[in-house]
């Protein structure tokens, strides 16, 4: 069967679920388990004025504004969104939020465009704004404290992120209508706000300063934002560690973002697969961060910085990241580090090996069975189509065991972790064991999978495959398997391997698809067309791989009808890695796929 996921981890493509892969099988089996069991309840309210009426506009607060609630609906936040609001507008969004923190656990709020300080409090600017004289701020802007009060009366964790201390018209004017003693109550940039019991503040810059818009698409803030949101097990506190390094890097230390908080646990946007997060409740430690030196002030440590940044010695430069790994200055270290470390020759990262299996053809259906668990089935008639067909004979590998070890994330802060076995044997043969957890927001894991699985063609082509599905929604425990089988190729045309860009691979196929469920039985028949086509050449890094070896990127289209000719269209993307002799995804479904997931996390052995 031609796979969306032709990988380590899932080499199935069904109907059933209409998805590729363990992965995708898992995402699936999901739906029998109520959203409740996957973790708290989050609400954001984001907001992004640009386009202001009687000032510059702004060039990055409305793209700020869509990719950060975008971000936040995929680790599973419920967004209320407004772009350039005026007056009105913001008082209707704050409403609406207001109306959506019923019974949530987590608020966050999310700020991007002009505001400004007065007498000590911080007024966020809606695009019809005058502000000509004191009065106006009570009339035509919104008072911070509005937000931050709402969000202390109904979650027990809020978090808030203002990006709105750029340089600031309103400010001038209404500093001028003022007079010379009132006027020194106007505060360039933001006031500090001390958060509430279990809140969290976060500063585009340090208060009393000014932000940056930024040259790019998004503000300098919002892209570090943007950047480290979905690692999984970031804690906020070192979120907002890596988020201020590449702010002053990227500003070249004109900005420094800063941050209050008073919350009582750790907070995780994604939580480490299967370690329990916590956003809420009972306090719990967070260990992550590494201190300074005992004793080490921001005097101590901008000196120790003054004394190596001009050196040529790169251990000198790698004796203050030892010392402040999250310190001011780490980032432009790790930059300046970069430079002066000497280039190393690319090398692909080293495969465990095995000596070569025998290339016994005879024994091949002897081999299969002794690799494979008894309840895996496998067509005979198909291995040896496979065994005799030109077309499936590629050069022996040495390649013949690795470990492979990934994590997904995927929308409403789903973690798909997956960790698998693959043993290559002879002419591409390969019998693979993936296990995979799935957790909710809170790490606390709903779904167990385990599935052994029989492909040729280094993972191009599955002959059979068995799923075996545990999910847990807290009150009770589903099981299920899956179980495919070819029963048919033929009508083989082209070539996939050896591996050249413009190789295509067509065949057409038959088989079946056995799920039992809760000791229900049911097979549905499949016919399919399959195409797999090598579109082009990339470096591994480049495409976001853990290799720094050229890869192929391989495209598959798969038609397939079932007893009813009810027709599945199936395409998608993998790449091919020649040290591994396998092929791996970087992700599922499109961005727009409600099941869409991707790779974050990689580790090999």
């Amino acid at each position: 069967m031609l796979k969306a996921g032709m990988t380590m981890h899932g080499w199935m493509q069904r109907a059933r679920p209409a998805r590729g892969g363990l992965l995708g099988i898992a995402i699936w089996l999901l739906a029998i388990v109520p959203h409740a069991a996957l973790g708290d309840s989050r609400v954001a309210l984001v907001i992004g004025n640009a386009a202001y009426r009687n000032a510059t506009a702004l060039a990055n607060p409305r793209n700020d504004a869509e990719a950060v609630a975008a971000e936040l609906e995929r680790v599973g936040f419920k967004v209320v969104k407004g772009i350039d609001l005026d007056q009105v507008g913001m008082r209707a969004v704050i409403r609406d939020f207001d109306a959506a923190l019923a019974n949530a656990d987590v608020g966050l709020f999310y700020y991007a465009g002009h505001g400004l300080q007065v007498d000590g409090h911080n007024y966020l600017v809606p695009v019809d704004a005058e502000l000509k004289r004191e009065v106006d701020l009570n009339l035509e802007a919104t008072d911070l404290n509005v937000v931050l009060q709402l969000l202390q009366r109904s979650v027990p964790t809020s978090l808030v992120f203002l990006d709105a201390c750029r340089d600031n018209p309103f400010a001038q004017t209404l500093a001028r209508s003022m007079g010379p003693t009132r006027s020194i109550s106007v505060g360039r940039g933001l006031a500090l706000v001390e958060s509430a019991v279990g809140s969290f503040i976060a500063y585009a810059t340090q208060p009393e300063n000014v932000a940056l818009d930024g040259d790019g698409a998004d503000s300098p803030f919002a892209a570090a934002l943007l950047k480290h949101i979905e690692t999984p097990g970031l804690s906020i506190a070192d979120l907002m560690i890596r988020v201020r390094n590449d702010v002053i890097a990227a500003t070249h230390g004109k900005q420094v973002p800063w941050d209050h908080s008073s919350l009582t646990g750790s907070f995780y946007f994604v939580a480490q697969p299967g370690v329990a997060g916590t956003s809420s409740g009972a306090p719990a430690p967070d260990n992550s961060a590494v201190s300074a030196p005992s004793g080490g002030s921001t005097a101590v440590e901008i000196a120790f910085w003054d004394s190596v940044k001009d050196s040529n010695d790169p251990a000198q430069v790698q004796a203050y990241l030892q010392s402040y790994p999250h310190g001011s200055f780490a980032a432009i270290a790790r930059i300046r580090l970069e430079h002066l470390r000497p280039k190393e020759a690319n090398a692909a990262p080293a495969v465990a090996m095995l000596p070569p299996a025998a290339d016994d053809t005879a024994d091949m259906l002897a081999t299969l069975r002794s690799v494979l668990p008894a309840d895996v089935p496998f067509e005979e008639a198909v291995v040896r189509t496979v065994l005799t067909d030109p077309v499936f004979q590629i050069q022996p590998t040495t390649v013949t065991q690795s470990r492979w070890h990934g994590t997904f994330v995927k929308n409403h802060a789903v973690t798909i972790d997956v960790a698998a076995r693959w043993k290559q044997l002879t002419r591409g043969f390969a019998a693979v064991r993936a296990n995979t957890q799935v957790a909710g927001p809170t790490g606390a894991v709903v779904l167990l999978a385990q599935g052994d699985t029989l492909a040729v063609l280094n993972g191009a082509l599955t002959l059979s495959s068995r799923q075996t599905f545990v999910a847990n929604n807290g009150n009770e425990t589903t099981q299920a398997t899956i179980t495919s089988v070819t029963k048919e190729i033929s009508q083989v045309t082209g070539k996939l391997f050896p591996m050249a860009v413009g190789n295509q691979l067509q065949f057409h196929e038959i088989f079946e698809e056995t799920l039992d469920k809760a000791g229900e039985t049911a097979t549905t028949r499949y016919v399919a067309e399959d195409q797999l086509k090598v579109t082009g050449r990339i470096r591994g890094d480049a495409a976001g791989l853990p290799w720094n070896e050229e890869v192929f990127e391989v495209s598959f289209e798969q038609d397939r009808r079932d007893e009813q000719g009810a027709l599945t269209q199936v395409s998608g993307k993998n790449y091919f890695v020649p040290s591994l002799r396998a092929f791996v995804e970087l992700e599922d479904g499109g961005p727009a796929d409600p099941m869409y997931a991707r790779m974050n996390a990689w580790q090999m052995q």
